[in-house]
């Protein structure tokens, strides 16, 4: 996060965390975070990779054409 937090463009951006059932502190892990960008943490039960990108699209609150 450290990287993206130092990005240097005209654009705004921002990250999207999809914790797909992990039970490894990482929701924890990043609910700690403080950043200079939009975060968004969503859980869901371990869907698997195609149904956890979905779900970071639909809370994406970017323009439809960056998706």
């Amino acid at each position: 996060m450290r990287l993206l937090a130092r990005q240097d463009f005209e654009g705004g951006f921002e990250v999207i965390v999809v914790v797909d059932g992990s039970r490894d502190g990482s929701a924890a892990a990043v609910r700690k975070l403080q950043t200079p960008f939009p975060l968004t943490l969503t859980e869901q039960s371990n869907q698997g990779l195609s149904r956890a990108r979905n779900r970071g699209a639909a809370v994406a609150r970017g323009p439809q054409g960056m998706r």
